[in-house]
């Protein structure tokens, strides 16, 4: 959060544009170059995001994760016998930082119009682009985890041990605590002249049910991961000892919020002599269809 949010007000420093969408976002935008073109302009960087945790919290990024876990293991003749149940719940909760308070820029490069000093370009208005984002998402997304296993230690002999066991784990998808939907995939959606091979093709934001969420997650009801080892003593003094093993693995990724970047929001570009003018559109509750470019 901003140790003093007056200093960052719009009304306070005399900026009293409201930007594209009239979003209500008092915080001033972020102006200057556009960071990454080593240019003259330096880039005064402060995107959105702090409006949704309010004076309180501003930009702010939450986790939870309570775990419950449980091993048991018994002796039976040569063979030790484990086994256990995992659960864990993951929660994420933190706002996107979109430009939902507008970003400036100037770049001579980018900008055939410019004074040849990009100073007097963004005093002046001289623009090279303009970008602003309508709605700020608060990425507020969950899963579990439940797990179980079991594996034996069996000493074959003096000189041989083998372990051997199997997991099975279920997860759940990413699931959004908003009830808004992310974008998920839907390739009978895409005209034929622009199919692609999915892994390469775009998404859709859709606001779905819960059901249609997880089917669209492709997801299996459990993950088998077995496992087996051995360790062999050599000399049969316990010296030198022959080790291997080979196992199968899964994982739930533990930061998901690209995809929410993308939900329920259009681009629309629009061209103009002196500056390109990109307004990303978002809304808490319809698609809002995205204009075609076109110039002026």
């Amino acid at each position: 959060m901003f140790a003093d949010p007056a200093k960052v007000n719009r009304t306070t420093v005399g900026y009293d544009y409201t930007g594209l969408y009239k979003n209500g976002v008092a915080q001033i935008p972020s102006f200057g170059g556009t960071g990454w073109t080593g240019q003259e302009a330096a880039l005064v960087f402060n995107p959105g995001g702090f409006e949704v945790g309010g004076p309180s919290a501003g930009l702010y990024a939450d986790k939870w994760m309570p775990n419950l876990s449980d091993t048991f293991s018994k002796v039976v003749g040569t063979h030790t016998v484990k086994g256990g149940f995992f659960w864990e719940w993951i929660r994420n909760a933190q706002p996107a930082n979109n430009n939902t308070n507008g970003q400036l820029t100037v770049w001579q490069g980018g900008n055939s119009n410019s004074y040849g000093n990009e100073y007097a370009d963004l005093i002046t208005g001289n623009l090279e682009g303009y970008n602003e984002t309508s709605y700020g998402n608060l990425h507020d997304e969950a899963y579990s985890t439940y797990e179980g296993f079991v594996q034996d230690d069996w000493k074959v002999n003096k000189r041989l041990t083998v372990n051997f066991g199997i997991r099975l784990t279920h997860f759940t998808p990413w699931d959004d605590r908003t009830g808004n939907g992310f974008s998920v995939f839907n390739y009978g959606g895409l005209q034929r002249q622009f199919a692609l091979p999915v892994n390469t093709a775009g998404s859709n934001g859709t606001s779905a049910t819960r059901a249609f969420r997880w089917a669209a997650s492709q997801r299996a009801p459990y993950s088998t991961q077995p496992r087996i080892g051995a360790a062999y003593d050599l000399t049969g003094s316990g010296k030198t000892v022959l080790r291997g093993g080979w196992g199968r693995y899964y994982y739930h990724s533990g930061q998901f919020t690209t995809a929410w970047m993308c939900r329920r929001v259009c681009k629309a570009s629009r061209w103009a002599p002196t500056i390109w003018v990109t307004a990303y559109r978002c809304s808490p509750s319809n698609w809002t269809p995205s204009a075609s470019p076109a110039r002026r």
